[in-house]
């Protein structure tokens, strides 16, 4: 039977663990059908964990399954006899060397082997394409042109591109003279997965790269379906974008997995690189690539607080702040220093209210000088600016705006104790501060004339509002425009290029030079 009409099972499995030995099923879906069409729609279900089992927290922020989604979960006895029954002799799945005894554990249940034979795509990829940046499921899937949309590891969505993949080889495969079943035994055998560390091929054509200007600009990296899948600015477009197809050691995995998916490259020169920053963030905005991670909306607004800094308003206050950028870790800690109890949440990970507190002591230990009222909202902003102007200034080197950052994972102590408490609060403090400096920065960008000088090229820009008018009727776009340009300009500034604000902005990083006439 031709391998286009071979009746397949198209299974994925999400688990608790690596292996059986280390872990439980914890999803499973599959789809049969061939690679023309399927007879019977996806079939997916949660696996019920053994008595006292729940979803690690790791698997939960990888697959967003939790324990309330766990209810309902079905017994496995149950989904081992709708996989038998919907079974055909072949079963296809990316990776087989994971879900193998996954799925042999399923069936050894009651005795008995797994009911199909394993196809694994993966093996396949490895020996009919073997210079391939990523092997991968995601990025396979888009080379064959199917975007897995969720970033979540859902059994479902990996199900859809297995289905896709599958069509994509077999279609390979005749190429290769490989269009049976038996065929395909005999070219796998014959045709050993290559150990050999050629350069990596990839699918958009050599000479469009080579062809691009060596002049700043954005460039948008595009997959099979026109999609945009990564918008970047550069100094220079050629020299940026060839960067990405060098080399093989030490590579960026998830680079590499969406230059795998890419297949055309579309670019827009811009005068200066600043220029090219700005429609940079207005291009993300306007496409939403899957690949760009800062300058994304994500259901970001503007936040505006009001003078005390314990208060959100509309507009007017403080601000604005954006992203998660938001000031309730900093409330939280002068609510306990003003109640003279420690919140136990004031960071990502709860704390002892008595580590919380004498964390604190220590830091106000380690500074030169303590406030004097250093238990309010705007104290505690105060001394987090402070600092932050105060690194920025000893390094010369001013750090990227604020994106999302606020209190994470990340910030978890392997061994709590005062001192790393302490430094988490320094940290936290650091974070509102530059926030805080940030929006001061940007708002005053909005009504101000630029002028700059970068790579012999002169330009002014701006004012984008008229003094008083403030951020009514603008949102993030605008909001992360300015903070480009804030910068955009400290770049050329740290470099010792000409920049002229008026009226004059105070910035650490930011020095005040007069352009040539």
């Amino acid at each position: 039977m031709n391998l286009l009409d071979l009746p397949v099972a198209f299974v994925d499995c999400q688990t608790t663990g690596a292996h059986p030995s280390r872990g439980h099923l914890l999803e499973i879906a599959w789809q049969v059908g061939s690679a023309r069409g399927w007879a019977v729609p996806p079939q997916a279900f949660l696996a019920r964990l053994p008595d006292g089992e729940t979803v690690p927290r790791k698997i939960q922020t990888l697959t967003g399954i939790d324990d309330d989604a766990m209810a309902a979960a079905l017994p496995l006895a149950e989904i081992r006899a709708r996989l038998a029954r919907d079974l055909p002799e072949v079963a296809v799945v990316h990776f087989a060397q994971f879900e193998r005894p996954f799925l042999e554990a399923l069936f050894a249940a009651e005795g008995g082997p797994f009911p199909a034979r394993l196809i694994c795509t993966h093996r396949i990829v490895k020996a009919l394409l073997p210079n391939l940046p990523v092997k991968g499921l995601r990025g396979i899937a888009g080379y064959f042109g199917h975007r897995i949309r969720t970033p979540l590891k859902r059994a479902t969505g990996h199900v859809e591109a297995t289905v896709r993949i599958w069509l994509g080889l077999v279609r390979a495969l005749e190429a290769e003279g490989v269009s049976t079943l038996e065929q395909l035994d005999l070219w796998s055998s014959a045709r050993p997965v290559a150990r050999t560390r050629a350069p990596y091929e990839y699918p958009m054509e050599r000479a469009k790269r080579l062809a691009l200007p060596d002049l700043p600009g954005i460039y948008r990296m595009i997959a099979q379906d026109g999609e945009v899948l990564y918008v970047g600015k550069a100094t220079s477009l050629k020299s940026r974008v060839n960067g990405y197809f060098r080399g093989r050691k030490g590579r960026d995995p998830r680079k590499l997995e969406m230059l795998t998916a890419t297949k055309n490259i579309q670019t827009m020169v811009c005068a200066t690189p600043l220029e090219a920053a700005l429609l940079e963030n207005d291009e993300i905005k306007a496409h939403d690539p899957p690949y760009n991670i800062c300058l994304k909306a994500n259901g970001r607004e503007l936040l505006f607080y009001a003078r005390d800094l314990r208060s959100v308003v509309d507009r007017g206050g403080h601000g604005p702040f954006s992203g998660r950028i938001d000031l309730k870790p900093l409330q939280l800690l002068a609510s306990s220093l003003e109640d003279g109890a420690f919140d136990p949440g004031i960071f990502w990970e709860p704390l002892d209210p008595r580590l919380l507190e004498e964390g604190f002591q220590v830091y106000c230990d380690g500074l030169a000088r303590l406030p004097a009222s250093f238990r309010t909202p705007r104290s505690l902003m105060a001394q987090g600016l402070r600092e932050w102007r105060q690194r920025v200034r000893a390094s010369r080197i001013d750090e990227p705006a604020p994106e999302a950052d606020d209190v994470t994972e990340d910030d978890v102590i392997a061994e709590p104790s005062p001192e790393a408490v302490a430094d988490k609060y320094r940290r936290l403090l650091i974070r509102c501060g530059r926030a805080y400096g940030f929006a001061r920065a940007t708002s005053a960008l909005l009504s101000a004339k630029v002028r700059f000088e970068d790579r012999g090229v002169q330009r002014e820009l701006g004012p984008w509002r008229d003094a008083g008018e403030g951020w009514v009727g603008l949102g993030v776009v605008d909001h992360d425009r300015m903070k480009v340009l804030l910068s955009e300009l400290s770049r050329i500034s740290s470099a010792g290029g000409a920049v002229d604000v008026e009226p004059r902005l105070r910035w650490p990083i930011l020095a005040k030079v007069t352009l040539k006439t």
